[in-house]
């Protein structure tokens, strides 16, 4: 596995940097009806809207804090997959481990295995105290993930009128 904050190899998967080309396959992402059940907050809906985003948060994220959300393809193809990564999360107030994929990649593991190599991330490279992972208590597949990624539950929080279940790994290095 190679790895560092901004690229990251496994066996199927290629993490990298965002770019403004990722949009229409992000924008098709968040057009998916399945996957948007889970996001109470609106997701960007038009081409333009998602280049704003890549560029005003994630990208924006990079240079700010020297770390943010990457893009996830299929080794094998170069497919875009959908995005994992951390965050810096004042809503949670800390470090967020966050994932989303196209919903024809669930169930296959892909999940957890772009998750997994950011516990390093955070904890070894960024040394963060704690890292902290929320979900929508409905949303079982990506609280699967954190358990496996041994986050354990806090409490839950109401977002945008919905309740999420925060979770948290304390640093084990520090």
């Amino acid at each position: 596995m190679t790895q560092d904050r901004h690229y990251i190899e496994t066996d199927r998967l290629i993490m990298r940097k965002f770019t403004l080309d990722d949009a229409e396959a992000a924008l098709a992402m968040n057009s998916e009806p399945e996957v948007t059940k889970y996001i109470p907050f609106e997701s960007a809906k038009t081409l333009e809207k998602v280049k704003e985003s890549i560029a005003n948060n994630t990208l924006a994220d990079y240079d700010k804090h020297g770390f943010g959300r990457l893009a996830v393809t299929l080794k094998e193809t170069g497919e875009f997959m959908g995005f994992s990564g951390l965050k810096n999360d004042p809503t949670l107030k800390g470090v967020d481990i966050g994932f989303r994929f196209c919903s024809r990649f669930w169930g296959q593991g892909y999940g957890t295995e772009s998750a997994m190599p950011f516990l390093d991330v955070a904890f070894k490279d960024l040394q963060v105290p704690e890292l902290i992972g929320a979900a929508m208590k409905d949303n079982l597949g990506s609280i699967a993930i954190l358990k496996k990624m041994g986050l354990t539950f806090k409490h839950t929080e109401m977002f945008e009128g919905y309740p999420f279940e925060v979770y948290g790994l304390k640093n084990p290095h520090i």
